[in-house]
């Protein structure tokens, strides 16, 4: 198996000394396992598709736009257009987005938020939400879909390497049109009391399962839903009533 496929985060892939083409293999391998073959790709309950050329999904495209930057080059007419190059900065922390996705960082502050912003090439109006590890200067950022609002785009995903960058985020955070958005795995958890009653134990499991199953979640959130945990056990050791044993009702932890 090439070695950058077994790269986790934090670390970073390795890729200096490598050809043009050798290193070009190398990465889209690692997308290919992240974003093109992963059915499961998406955040927060919605799925997540690559942009779109003419109206079709271009994953050559999308691919470009995590390992590439836009600069400005003149040519030999003295005219200045724009053109994409090799990013090393995002090209070495492309299997960072996947562990972004499924929120699955524990070493860092992530701050996602939902903005209002400008398309400067459109020129109108857009939707974004934007996945900023403030700790390791990294983004990632989404664009909801308008046709049904279940799904998101993957505009592109970088490093924070230029000297402004943190200044326009920062700046997008304190913006009228920002707004920050909680982990709702978590916050249904918050939610939760810490009674004594049977009954009202059994209202939070069955708020905890009915939401589970809304949101389709799979086997692997039960990690990153820990309070779940703490209130099941409590349920099972204070009341009579076993969802392990009652036949019509759902074991707690089959909704994930």
């Amino acid at each position: 198996m090439p070695f950058n496929l077994l790269k986790k985060y934090p670390d970073l892939l390795e890729l200096n000394g490598m050809g043009e083409k050798e290193r070009w293999k190398s990465l889209r391998g690692v997308f290919d396992r992240d974003i093109t073959d992963n059915i499961n790709f998406s955040f927060r309950g919605k799925r997540i598709y690559p942009i779109k050329t003419d109206g079709i999904i271009d994953m050559d495209r999308e691919f470009m736009h995590l390992t590439t930057e836009e600069v400005e080059h003149v040519g030999e007419d003295n005219v200045t257009f724009k053109k994409r190059v090799y990013d090393p900065f995002r090209s070495e922390r492309l299997h960072w987005l996947k562990t972004h996705i499924e929120e699955k960082v524990d070493d860092s502050d992530i701050v996602v938020f939902d903005i209002i912003e400008r398309n400067q090439r459109k020129h109108i109006d857009v939707e974004r939400v934007y996945i900023y590890n403030k700790t390791r200067k990294y983004i990632i950022v989404l664009q909801p879909q308008t046709r049904n609002g279940n799904s998101y785009f993957l505009l592109t995903a970088y490093y924070l390497n230029k000297s402004y960058g943190e200044k326009q985020i920062r700046k997008k955070l304190k913006s009228e049109n920002c707004t920050l958005l909680k982990n709702a795995e978590f916050d249904i958890c918050h939610d939760i009391p810490n009674s004594e009653t049977p009954s009202t134990y059994r209202r939070s499991v069955a708020k905890l399962i009915n939401f589970c199953a809304q949101n389709k979640f799979s086997h692997n959130k039960v990690a990153m839903v820990n309070f779940n945990l703490l209130i099941y056990r409590k349920f099972i050791i204070r009341s009579n009533y076993d969802f392990g044993h009652t036949s019509n009702r759902q074991h707690p932890t089959e909704c994930f």
